[in-house]
């Protein structure tokens, strides 16, 4: 089981991921270019264990606004993995909406606790499988 510290921890990051992002939207619509989150930003935090290692792979995409029948405003694709020493760590990279998955697997259970945490704090929509270990929701704002 994770550490509660590394749902706090990922959080944080993630909240500067959205500073990023926010800025970046912000800065486009002076330009008067088109609205949305059209790129991918992605954060990789390792962590060191007294057994093994872990890791959590944080990810803002554009959000696919079909199947929640409403635009949203950017999609965060979680992905987190415990590992024993001598054990591969191995992260996939989100492919995008709309692209196949490289290595399908199940989300590992690491991936649902922080997954959830993450949505819990910042409002955002259920989650989703991904087909590649990660999940993702939708945020339709950005979190106070």
């Amino acid at each position: 089981m994770i550490d509660p510290v590394w749902h706090v921890a990922s959080l944080d990051h993630l909240k500067l991921m959205f500073q990023y992002a926010q800025g970046s939207l912000e800065r486009d619509a002076r330009r008067n270019i088109s609205m949305g989150f059209p790129q991918q930003l992605e954060l990789t935090l390792p962590w060191g264990m007294d057994d093994g290692d872990a890791v959590v792979r944080l990810t803002l995409a554009p959000a696919p606004s079909e199947e929640l029948g409403k635009r949203g405003l950017l999609a965060v694709v979680v992905f987190a993995e415990a590992v024993r020493f001598g054990e591969q760590l191995d992260p996939p990279h989100y492919p995008g909406r709309d692209k196949p998955v490289a290595r399908p697997r199940s989300v590992p259970p690491l991936t649902t606790s922080v997954a959830e945490y993450l949505r819990e704090q910042t409002d955002g929509s259920p989650l989703i499988a991904v087909g590649d270990g990660s999940v993702r929701f939708v945020l339709y704002r950005f979190p106070a």
